[in-house]
């Protein structure tokens, strides 16, 4: 999986940075039977809120998370649990969609 992480108009450090991704391992555990092959996360602020945001794609679909927050570690953990809970979902309707072939 690769991770594209940038900035719009914030410089991305390297902490969050790897904060980001040992984060995103979360992601990676509960995706080992759907195939995400890039995730892109913009991290941005807008009017005083940090924004975080990510696009995935996954077995030929893109699953898309937002949140804002006071601060980027609270808006990446958000994102993660958003993420992580759409990578789910998508992989619960790939199995059901299976099983009643």
């Amino acid at each position: 999986m690769q991770v594209t992480v940038s900035g719009h108009h914030v410089q991305v450090s390297d902490r969050i940075k790897d904060y980001l991704n040992t984060r995103l391992q979360k992601v990676k555990r509960h995706s080992s039977h759907i195939t995400i092959t890039k995730i892109n996360i913009i991290l941005s602020i807008d009017n005083g809120k940090h924004r975080a945001e990510a696009i995935a794609q996954a077995s030929g679909h893109q699953i898309v998370a937002r949140e804002n927050a006071a601060d980027f570690y609270t808006a990446i953990d958000g994102l993660v649990d958003k993420l992580d809970r759409q990578v789910i979902r998508h992989k619960e309707k790939m199995n059901n969609h299976r099983s009643h072939m």
